[in-house]
């Protein structure tokens, strides 16, 4: 293998990376929305900088959040 082929593949693989990644986080865009109503701008650009594993959990967890705010900022005091 040359290193240009080896550079190729792992630019496809990363490029499937980022594909996956951008999945996630439209599918729990699409999925909050759904229930919150219009996602805040801070929402979404918090949504974007989460690794895979977080929006995994995050995707697991988002039917049963109270809120927006409890779901994505979950180190916040509990407002009852």
């Amino acid at each position: 293998m040359t290193y240009a082929d080896m550079l190729r593949e792992e630019g496809e693989q990363r490029g499937k990376e980022e594909a996956r990644h951008g999945a996630y986080v439209e599918a729990l865009s699409e999925f909050l929305q759904s229930r919150f109503g219009p996602l805040p701008s801070w929402a979404s650009a918090h949504l974007e900088t989460l690794d895979e594993g977080t929006l995994l959990k995050l995707i697991r967890q988002a039917a049963n959040a109270p809120s927006l705010e409890a779901l994505l900022t979950p180190d916040q005091p509990s407002r009852v």
